[in-house]
C-alpha cells in the first residue's frame, strides 16, 4: 500500500494539451527576450472554458449585469455557467442562468475603459 512518484509528467489539463503547454525553461528564456517575448505565451483567459455555452450581452445589459443585477438575456433551456460577451465580443466573465432564464453574474473580469 506505500508507493512514490520518482517522475511525474502532465500530458493534458483540459482543455489544453501537451503541444500548447510551455516549459519553465522556455518562459525564463523568454523573459530574457522582454515582454513581447512572454506575452507569445498568452492564450485569451476564456480559452480555458470555450466549451461552455456563450452569452452575448446588448449595452444595457452588460451595463446592469457589471453591477451585479440578473439580466434577462434572450431565453435559455438549461441551467448552468455560461460565459459572458459584451457587444463588442470582449469577454466580460463568468455568469449562471437561472431557473427563470436571467443570467446572474457569478465572476467579472473589470471593464477596460480607454482613456482611464
Amino acid at each position: 500500500t506505500l508507493g512514490h512518484v520518482a517522475n511525474l509528467r502532465r500530458i493534458a489539463v483540459h482543455p489544453f494539451r501537451e503541444r500548447q503547454m510551455v516549459t519553465l525553461k522556455s518562459l525564463e528564456m523568454s523573459a530574457e527576450l522582454g515582454i513581447p517575448s512572454l506575452d507569445a505565451h498568452l492564450v485569451p483567459v476564456d480559452e480555458a472554458i470555450a466549451d461552455w455555452p456563450a452569452v452575448q450581452l446588448a449595452e444595457q445589459e452588460a451595463y446592469y449585469l457589471r453591477h451585479g443585477h440578473p439580466v434577462v438575456a434572450g431565453r435559455y433551456n438549461e441551467m448552468g455557467l455560461v460565459r459572458l460577451y459584451d457587444q463588442n465580443d470582449r469577454f466580460i466573465g463568468i455568469g449562471e442562468v437561472l431557473p427563470d432564464s436571467r443570467v446572474a453574474p457569478r465572476r467579472l473580469f473589470a471593464a477596460i475603459i480607454p482613456g482611464r
